[in-house]
């Protein structure tokens, strides 16, 4: 069974400028506090966020987690290569005074047995990936994390193959509030990740922050009805039940 609310999570990947900019403008004001992907190599890079950024972020409430060393393909490598990019990493934060390096997120979303190994050697926690779930009970593609709520819904839930739906250019803020929509329904917990953010004209992987708005007006209603949590990736990962 459940003892929480559904949870609702933003995660920023990669670690961009922009991310630090909208936290302020499109997330704070919302009481909404999302947790940041850190690719290591990138930081303190222009156009990505600086270190005293993320540790001001951590200071304002935000939870700041691993990707990777270089953003390489994890499938792709051996288990020592995997290891020492989590590694790297995890030891970068750690450095800084960031609580959150045991928790993470596969760059390019995947992962495989090699790299799942690797992430309980190194002490990862849980990683968030990329793959969609299905309701084995409607049949129906869905995007929600079903990690406490009833099995019969997504199958086994683990704690490395945490569920995600991304945003990008063609994803509307419509398709995101349904998304949400489903996880209150099912009494799920959704991950919502996202890379940079452009006021307008966002292509590719960018984001709209006109949508980021809508959709955070959403969460905020749904929240003030007691139907969601609103919790960082470490708050979350508190209160989880994992099922294997």
């Amino acid at each position: 069974g459940r003892a929480n609310r559904p949870s609702i999570l933003w995660n920023f990947d990669d670690c961009h400028g922009s991310q630090y900019d909208a936290f302020a403008t499109n997330f704070q004001p919302y009481k909404i506090y999302p947790s940041y992907q850190v690719t290591s190599d990138l930081i303190d890079n222009p156009t990505y966020i600086t270190s005293a950024q993320l540790q001001e972020l951590q200071a304002s409430g935000c939870s700041i987690n691993v990707h990777a060393q270089t953003h390489a393909a994890l499938t792709s490598l051996t288990q020592a290569g995997v290891e020492s990019e989590l590694t790297t990493c995890m030891d970068f934060l750690r450095a800084l005074g960031i609580t959150g390096y045991r928790l993470g997120s596969y760059p390019t979303g995947a992962f495989n047995d090699t790299v799942l190994t690797a992430c309980a050697n190194v002490g990862m926690l849980a990683m968030r990936s990329l793959q969609a779930a299905q309701d084995t009970v409607s049949g129906d593609t869905v995007m929600p994390s079903n990690l406490q709520q009833e099995q019969r819904y997504f199958g086994v839930a683990h704690k490395y193959k945490i569920n995600s739906m991304g945003l990008g250019a063609s994803v509307s803020a419509a398709s995101v509030i349904t998304e949400i929509r489903k996880a209150v329904t099912r009494q799920a917990d959704l991950f919502i990740y996202a890379h940079a953010f452009v006021a307008s004209g966002a292509a590719g992987p960018e984001y709209n922050l006109t949508d980021v708005d809508t959709i955070n007006t959403e969460i905020v209603r749904l929240r003030s009805q007691g139907l969601i949590d609103t919790p960082n990736y470490e708050e979350w990962y508190s209160k989880v039940e994992f099922y294997e």
